[in-house]
């Protein structure tokens, strides 16, 4: 479970087309991070990313908070010794 440091946020106000530009699901970044969801749900509850909680169960995250974790990262992302990606 997701603790309270993921905000409630109502994106109803963004332009319809421009949501998923602008956030991504937790698959979506952990796909785009190459690591599992729950990595990506435990980097939410130590507060190393910032996801957005829409709904009980769904969570979005900045597209713009992920480019930056990337480039912030001590890991390299882009050549995981693990997976060879």
């Amino acid at each position: 479970m997701i603790n309270s440091k993921v905000k409630w946020k109502d994106i109803s106000a963004e332009p319809k087309g421009r949501v998923s530009e602008k956030y991504l699901t937790l698959n979506l970044a952990a796909s785009l991070l190459h690591v599992h969801a729950h990595t990506v749900k435990r980097w939410l509850r130590e507060g190393r990313l910032k996801g957005y909680r829409i709904s009980e169960r769904k969570v979005l995250i900045s597209r713009q908070d992920v480019e930056k974790f990337i480039k912030e990262s001590t890991i390299n992302i882009k050549n995981c010794p693990t997976c060879g990606k």
